[in-house]
């Protein structure tokens, strides 16, 4: 089967912009075409090779993306119908790809289409992507360990999850936190297959997650903070390092804001003072606004207000030794920096939804669970003036 994509000039809009179709050949079968959905302006399109749009802006490469994607679809499509003893015309591909027909309702087929759709939204980050296809991946092995790589999502039952968190937890070794992660992904796929009516109904709603044992926050109390911003590194690499992470403390600022800073996020805040505003690059729409402490105002004046950057496990393998060196029996990563920072906030007696404000997270329910204690040196600060009852 071959796949050529071509403009359709004749149907191009006022704005001169016209669709990009995919058009399905086969010898002695009749060729059809769908549009891709994509509008170009016709002298954007290079027809050599595959076909690409041309343009050094980010909607190209998306739009190319896309039609290297609904490429790899249509022939995983045909390979699969082929494989199965089933007869593959382009009319039959089609109307796979386009949903007319609900032969190819699989899971495995729901969630290429989850993902391929959700790449495409502007805000969703790469980060985000890349998790949803190594979950995929988890699902797709323990498919090929039921060998029941054909599971309908209408076959799809409380059963099967219950029998993927089994495998994930003996097979894989995974931790109860990601099974559930996992679990939820095929949940979210199953509702868009019911969004694409390729079922009536999600069957997994009923679902009870198996509950996960809660794993222990790791940060530095005030006391292990202060000893290693007074400590004197022998090794300038060591000191830079420490300088790092340190910012990241007073900062709350994660590996990714860290590497990207720019000193035109620090502007005067509501208070006449520095604060640091920036958009979460994890979370679309989410704003950070942190006021610039002065210990982490000092090491940007140091610094010149230019961040130098290391590779993120470069950084974490440099911070293996700053912890040995200064005697913190602690393992520190980039992410306990930013833990560290919202707990000694809360010492210092800064409230829960002030700390979720500047980590950017939606509520405080994120702040807790994952970020935030409730600090034995707050209960006693709080508890004091009442001791003697």
């Amino acid at each position: 089967m071959k796949l050529l994509y071509v403009v359709r000039k004749a149907k191009a809009k006022r704005t001169g912009l016209a669709p990009i179709y995919a058009r399905l050949q086969m010898k002695s079968q009749k060729t059809v075409e769908f549009s891709t959905g994509i509008f170009i302006l016709p002298e954007q399109w290079d027809s050599r090779g595959n076909g690409k749009v041309q343009g050094e802006d980010r909607l190209a490469d998306v739009y190319n993306n896309k039609l290297i994607d609904i490429r790899a679809e249509i022939i995983s499509i045909h390979s699969d119908l082929e494989r199965r003893g089933k007869r593959s015309t382009p009319a039959i591909v089609k109307g796979i790809f386009t949903g007319e027909l609900k032969e190819r309702a699989t899971l495995v087929h729901a969630m290429h289409k989850y993902i391929q759709n959700r790449s495409y939204e502007p805000e969703l980050s790469k980060s985000t992507v890349s998790n949803f296809r190594r979950q995929m991946k988890n699902v797709h092995h323990f498919l090929v360990f039921q060998k029941d790589l054909q599971l309908l999502c209408s076959d799809v039952n409380v059963r099967t999850l219950a029998n993927l968190d089994n495998y994930l937890r003996g097979e894989r070794k995974f931790k109860q936190v990601y099974c559930n992660r996992i679990i939820g992904f095929v949940k979210t796929v199953v509702d868009f297959a019911v969004l694409q009516e390729w079922i009536e109904y999600n069957p997994l709603n009923s679902y009870k997650y198996r509950r996960a044992e809660r794993k222990k926050k790791v940060y530095l109390t005030q006391n292990e903070l202060q000893k290693l911003v007074s400590h004197k590194f022998a090794s300038w690499r060591l000191a830079q390092v420490a300088e790092l992470f340190t910012f990241q403390c007073y900062t709350g600022l994660s590996y990714a804001e860290l590497i990207r800073f720019d000193p035109s996020w620090i502007k005067i805040g509501v208070d006449g003072k520095e604060w640091i505003f920036t958009d979460r690059k994890k979370v679309h729409g989410a704003q950070c606004e942190i006021p610039l402490f002065t210990t982490a105002k000092k090491i940007l004046e140091k610094w010149k207000y230019t961040v130098p950057i290391l590779d993120n496990q470069q950084y974490n393998r440099y911070l293996k030794e700053v912890a040995f060196i200064v005697g913190i029996d602690k393992h520190l990563t980039t992410h306990v920096g930013r833990k560290t920072f919202g707990n000694v906030l809360q010492e210092n007696g800064v409230s829960i939804e002030s700390i979720s404000g500047m980590y950017g997270h939606a509520d405080t329910r994120m702040t807790r669970s994952y970020y935030v204690d409730v600090s034995a040196v707050k209960v006693a600060k709080e508890t004091e003036a009442i001791r003697n009852l």
